[in-house]
């Protein structure tokens, strides 16, 4: 609103032209003191308000100065190219407007994403910790002057199983809160120790056994519609044994207390209890020579047990949690053969 004693001169088109071919607005007086005289150029006077136009946009202001320019040839052409160009610059200040709303959703979507980032920090940081404190209540290996053999041997040289009275000279199996038992899967064999077994039975009978490919082994878990478990593609702690199935803490099982981590093919356990070592290498250069293993254990985190999920281990490695399966195929010379 402008003051009551101040009265700017009106402006006619023509003077607004003249402004642009560098003439004066108001004529007689220089440009520089004729933009003063403008209302939006004009300060405040003996303490009255004074009006203060909003900035026209340079490509608005070049519209309106060829829309009044002097000369026709400047002009356009027909109130059609005026409307034309009017609408290109509104059609662009709609895009402005659109790009600077996206610009601050983006910025809000960024805020969100370091909040989030900062949240989970400080969760991996919790977890850390508390994994940490979990480890330290896992029994360890025994020190290595008293650590004692999973598999005693009798006196014939023979290894058995540690239960009853074979358990003389034996160490219980690591970080397991309970005694061997006899419907356990063989843990801590590596696998050399598996070859060999397989080797030595191949020999007693007339069958070649091995252990399985992880290829096989994988088509055998997941079946033919590529399911994430044997049992389905949810996977939960009471369907297999893992780290989180008994509640007074983790520990190896018989072979069927778990019924329902069954492949579509009938074979048990290769979700979790025990890891299974494969016959073969994983096939890349970075692991050349370690031996792929497939499966859970019973010490295992729960998505390990994913039949996709394939971990290495060298030849000669023991771990508690991992055993091996063979696989057969009769020989050349057998009757099925022929």
């Amino acid at each position: 609103m402008l003051g009551a004693d101040v009265k700017p001169p009106s402006i006619r088109a023509s003077e607004v032209s003249a402004r642009k071919e560098g003439g004066s607005a108001v004529p007689g007086v220089p440009d520089a003191e004729a933009r003063n005289l403008l209302p939006e150029h004009r300060a405040p006077d003996n303490g009255h308000l004074s009006f203060q136009a909003d900035p026209v946009p340079p490509e608005l202001d070049e519209v309106v100065l060829r829309a009044l320019s002097k000369e026709k040839k400047n002009r356009y052409a027909s109130a059609r190219d005026l409307h034309d160009e009017i609408q290109l610059f509104l059609e662009g200040e709609k895009q402005r407007e659109y790009n600077h709303e996206r610009a601050l959703a983006k910025v809000e979507e960024g805020r969100i994403l370091v909040e989030r980032m900062d949240k989970a920090r400080a969760g991996k940081e919790t977890l850390e910790k508390e994994s940490g404190e979990k480890g330290k209540e896992i029994k360890q290996h025994w020190p290595a002057e008293k650590k004692k053999p999973y598999w005693p041997r009798d006196a014939g040289g023979r290894f058995h199983i540690p239960i009853g009275e074979s358990t003389e000279g034996a160490a219980m199996l690591e970080a397991s809160p309970v005694w061997w038992k006899e419907d356990w899967p063989v843990f801590s064999v590596s696998w050399e120790d598996l070859t060999a077994f397989a080797a030595w039975r191949s020999g007693k009978e007339a069958r070649v056994f091995c252990l399985v490919h992880d290829v096989l082994w994988e088509k055998t878990a997941r079946g033919v519609d590529g399911r994430y478990f044997p049992f389905g593609n949810f996977g939960d702690a009471a369907f297999y044994n893992q780290a989180n199935s008994f509640e007074d803490g983790m520990r190896p099982c018989a072979v069927d207390s778990f019924p329902e981590d069954e492949s579509p093919y009938g074979v048990r356990g290769l979700a979790g209890n025990c890891r299974d070592v494969c016959l073969n290498d994983a096939a890349e250069q970075r692991w050349t020579g370690w031996r792929v293993s497939r499966g859970g254990g019973w010490a295992s985190p729960g998505i390990v047990g994913r039949s996709a999920i394939r971990t290495v281990a060298q030849p000669s490695d023991v771990d508690f949690t991992m055993g091996g399966r063979l696989s057969w195929s009769p020989c050349c010379g057998s009757s099925r053969l022929k």
